[in-house]
Formats: C-alpha cells, structure tokens, sequence
C-alpha cells in the first residue's frame, strides 16, 4: 500500500513538475487531435474549480479528507488488495494535490493546484482540466466500488452456502 501511495504522490509531483517547465509559458501540446492535448493550468479550487474563491476552507478540507481517508483505510483488511490499493491511489492523489495547495502559490492563501491534461470534443465540450493525482483519486474511487459490490455479490452465495452445509448435517 505504501508504495503505490508514494509512487503516485513522486509521479503526480514529477508531471506537475514538467507541466510548469514545458507548459507554463502558454504552450500546449497535442496528445490526440480534437479530443486531448496538455496545457497549464492553475485550479484554484476544488474539483472543476469549485470553491475557488476559498482557498483556505480547501486546504483544510483537504487535510480534514485525508485523515478521514487514513481512519477508514486501516479498517480495511489486509487480505482485501483490491480495496487497499483503492485506498492507496485515493491516498497518493489527495497528498499530491495537498501538496501544491500547501506549496503552489501563498502558502495558505491564494493557492493552487497545476492541472494539464485537457479533454476535449473539437473543443466544444470540455472536461475540467485535471491531473495524474486526480486521476489516481477516480481510479482508487473505482476499485474502492469495484471491490464493495464484488464482496456485497459474493456474501449472500457465501450465507447461502453455509445454511445448505448446516441443513446437510442436519
């Protein structure tokens, strides 16, 4: 678990890194012709920019998550990798993006967090530009699902099964 959180945080840091030296004069780069290219961007807020007029509440809900993500994390047993990798990714991403709210501009106040990777259709519709830590805190989300839904499917055959073994001996 602790690698996967302190790859995501080192590769999430990495690009945001090389997104300011490459992207941060106005340059942007096309990935996929009319549906993906990078570019700079400074979010204020949160996700989709909400809040941006709020740094500070941000910063502290920020930290706020991350401890609650923790206490919830080591409820996970060790046995269930799907759930705790899940939980790593949230955990990488959100300490990345703490990290530049807590380093990227007034420390406090008037913060950010460099996004790059904007989706497109022929730039009519737009995704809200985002980053790798944000894509590893969806992917986490995803597994997270992914691996309640499984267990919550497998439970009621287990307890079915259990009864017909109990009913066999009877």
């Amino acid at each position: 678990m602790w690698l996967i959180i302190a790859a995501v945080i080192l590769l999430d840091q990495m690009t945001k890194y090389w997104a300011v030296q490459a992207l941060g004069s106005g340059h942007t780069i096309t990935v996929v012709e009319d549906f993906l290219q990078l570019a700079y961007a400074e979010n204020r807020g949160g996700a989709a920019s909400l809040m941006s007029s709020h740094p500070q509440l941000l910063t502290l809900l920020s930290l706020l998550a991350l401890g609650v993500i923790i206490w919830w994390a080591r409820t996970v047993p060790p046995g269930d990798r799907i759930t705790r990798a899940g939980f790593a990714l949230v955990l990488g991403g959100a300490t990345g993006n703490l990290l530049d709210r807590l380093f990227r501009g007034g420390f406090f106040f008037d913060t950010y967090v460099v996004d790059f990777v904007d989706a497109h259709w022929y730039h009519r519709i737009h995704w809200p530009t985002f980053n790798l830590a944000d894509s590893a805190i969806c992917l986490g989300i995803v597994l997270i699902f992914y691996a309640h839904f499984r267990l919550y499917r497998r439970e009621p055959v287990e307890a079915q099964a259990a009864g017909a073994a109990a009913e066999a001996k009877e």
